[in-house]
């Protein structure tokens, strides 16, 4: 990704910030896992002709109260593996995963992708690598004219930043994102508010300190397509 050195100095420390605060503060695991616990009482054997709490008779039995036990646990919660998210990539954002650098980029880091689905496997490692071929999709994306009208048709990257990424075209930008990305429609308005203001603040971070140019609208664009490729929205199963 051929980012300036101060952007990319931002665009590291920011990402991280994204992942916790786009992928994880708003589709932690209290909303996208759902646990199933069954639970039984322990009763007495009755072998032993002893009655349990609810057949006690006056005067006598057993008033132990009966432990809580688990007996099974369901975990209704998945990530993609490592193909699943290079296919899933490409497929989100137009660009074949085969073209300019993507293949290489694939080709270094696919060991540190995730292995499996079980989401109890997932480490810190594997988001990163899921960030870093992000970076590489995203930057090929908004590098071709063609592919990025796909996702944001009505945006002019030869804009320079300070209008192109204000107001109404900035939120454009992350409407068509969301839309593109995660299909997240408007209608569901407590989460779609949520997620949107949290990659407008992103924006207005990898802005500061930059010229306002038609370099810095990419390379800030190619930021918040980063962090929403590398999402939980993308990556969960």
């Amino acid at each position: 990704m051929k980012l300036n050195k101060r952007t990319l100095s931002l665009s590291i420390t920011t990402f991280m910030l994204a992942v916790v605060l786009v992928s994880f503060n708003h589709c932690g695991l209290d909303s996208l896992t759902k646990v199933k616990v069954n639970k039984k009482l322990s009763m007495t054997n009755a072998s032993n002709g002893v009655p349990n709490n609810d057949q006690a008779v006056e005067g006598g039995g057993d008033t132990t109260e009966p432990e809580e036990e688990i007996v099974a646990q369901e975990v209704y919660v998945g990530v993609k593996n490592f193909e699943e998210i290079y296919m899933t990539m490409s497929a989100l954002t137009g660009v074949p995963f085969d073209s300019g650098n993507v293949d290489n980029v694939y080709a270094d880091i696919s060991v540190q992708l995730p292995s499996e689905n079980d989401i109890k496997s997932f480490l810190a490692v594997n988001q990163v690598s899921i960030i870093k071929l992000a970076a590489e999709y995203c930057h090929q994306l908004v590098e071709s004219g063609t592919m990025r009208t796909m996702v944001w048709p009505t945006t002019n990257f030869g804009e320079a930043s300070a209008t192109a990424l204000a107001g109404a075209k900035k939120d454009k930008i992350i409407d068509d994102m969301i839309m593109r990305f995660w299909n997240l429609q408007s209608a569901q308005l407590v989460e779609y508010n949520m997620e949107r203001a949290e990659l407008s603040m992103l924006i207005e971070e990898l802005k500061i300190g930059l010229a306002s140019n038609s370099t810095t609208t990419r390379n800030v664009i190619k930021g918040a397509c980063t962090a929403a490729l590398s999402s939980a929205h993308v990556t969960m199963l």
